[in-house]
Formats: C-alpha cells, sequence, structure tokens
C-alpha cells in the first residue's frame, strides 16, 4: 500500500508485554487521553493519530502474524489496519477500547485477505512435515514449557493445515483458538450470528479431522482432534 501513517507522539511510551502503554499517566488518565487523541484527529489535526499507530502497533502486527506468516503481507496487513481504522475514525464510539475496535477491524482485514488469496489455494505439501524429531511427551502441555522449536513447528504446520480450509472456516478457528474469542464476540467482529458461528465451527473442524486423517499426519501432532 501506499499510504504511510508516521510520526511521533508527545508522550513517553513504553511497551510492557506486547502493548504499548503510556508511562507518565494513570490509567483514567491515560484512557481520556485517548478520547481527546481521537476527538483531536476528528478535528482536523491528523497527525495525532501517529501516536495511536505508535501505541497499538506491536498489538495489531501480532494479531495479523495469524493471517500470514510472510513478513512483508503481515506489514502491508497491518499498514492496511491503520488505515482503514483512520478512515472509518467517526464510527468509532468510545463503547469499548480503542484497542479493541482495532482488533475488529484486523479480523476484518485478514479474513478478506484468505478470502482474496483462495483464488490461488498454493499449500506446503504437508509431506513435507516431518514431526519425527520432535518429542512431543515430553511438552507438559502448557505452551510456555515446550521447547521453541516444538511451539514454531506446531504453529507453522497448524497454519499450513487452516490453510486447506475454506476463509470462513478458517478464520472462526483462529478466532476460537488462538484468540480464545466466544462464540458471542465471534459473531460481533465478523457480524454474522451465532447460529452461523456454530454451524461454520462445527464444519470446520469436522474437515481439518478429515485432512489429517487423509494425510496421516495424526502422531505428527502434539494435540488430540
Amino acid at each position: 500500500m501506499a499510504t504511510t501513517l508516521s510520526g511521533s507522539g508527545a508522550r513517553r511510551m513504553e511497551s510492557r508485554g506486547g502493548e504499548f502503554q503510556d508511562c507518565s499517566e494513570s490509567s483514567s488518565d491515560y484512557m481520556n487521553d485517548e478520547k481527546e487523541i481521537i476527538d483531536s484527529v476528528l478535528a482536523g489535526e491528523h497527525d495525532l493519530f501517529a501516536v495511536l499507530v505508535e501505541r497499538y502497533q506491536e498489538d495489531i502486527s501480532q494479531q495479523m502474524w495469524r493471517f500470514s506468516r510472510d513478513i512483508m503481507i503481515r506489514d502491508e496487513l497491518v499498514q492496511e489496519v491503520f488505515v482503514e481504522s483512520f478512515t472509518g475514525l467517526e464510527s468509532f464510539r468510545g463503547e469499548s477500547p480503542f484497542l479493541h475496535w482495532l482488533r475488529v477491524i484486523a479480523v476484518r482485514v485478514g479474513y478478506r485477505h484468505w478470502k482474496n488469496k483462495e483464488k490461488q489455494k498454493k499449500h506446503v505439501p504437508l509431506e513435507d512435515w516431518d514431526g519425527a524429531e520432535y518429542n512431543w511427551v515430553s511438552c507438559p502441555g502448557e505452551e510456555d514449557a515446550c521447547d521453541p522449536e516444538q511451539t514454531e513447528y506446531a504453529g507453522k504446520l497448524m497454519f499450513s493445515l487452516l490453510e486447506r480450509l475454506k476463509s470462513e472456516e478458517r478464520v472462526v478457528l483462529t478466532l476460537m483458538y488462538y484468540e480464545k474469542s466466544s462464540v458471542a464476540e465471534i459473531a460481533q467482529k465478523l457480524d454474522w450470528s451465532e447460529a452461523m458461528v456454530k454451524m461454520r465451527a462445527y464444519r470446520a473442524r469436522k474437515k481439518l479431522k478429515k485432512i489429517i486423517e487423509a494425510e496421516d499426519i495424526l502422531e505428527k501432532l502434539p494435540w488430540t482432534v
């Protein structure tokens, strides 16, 4: 994308646990500051939007990693999220934190990316995945207790498996299992009914199980299907 949002905020920002926080203000002041920034941007001070970009860029970048493992594509998707949030800022009602609103836009941007990509349908052959070198039994089940290489391997394999599903099936499982979203939250993010979310999740799990069984890779997975 050609549009670039850049600039620097007037406040001291610090990354804590993957999320940028304003270290000079209390929590309530932080939220008020955010509202003031948004109001100022809507009033014409567009450069102030760069403060919000800086504040939430890392969070959105981590989220978009679930939609593409290509760094360049991921960065384009992140930029697209902020461009869409900037152009649609008037629709932000402030009923929930700004980051929550950004995440909804991020899901829709990622889902649209998958739908556009469906026409190409290029997958990594599952027979190329060899899990024999990893001893999954030694992993206690908590992700942070596993060998980093095992965790990375599992993530890449799952990403490759999900690529074989339709975009609507893939996004519902991604939200359900990666982002731990409830059925109601998924329905809100994708503008679907809860019944549709449940139906597509059921079909997606059923299809994923068939793929795993057909490829005979069940023993390579650190989870049960």
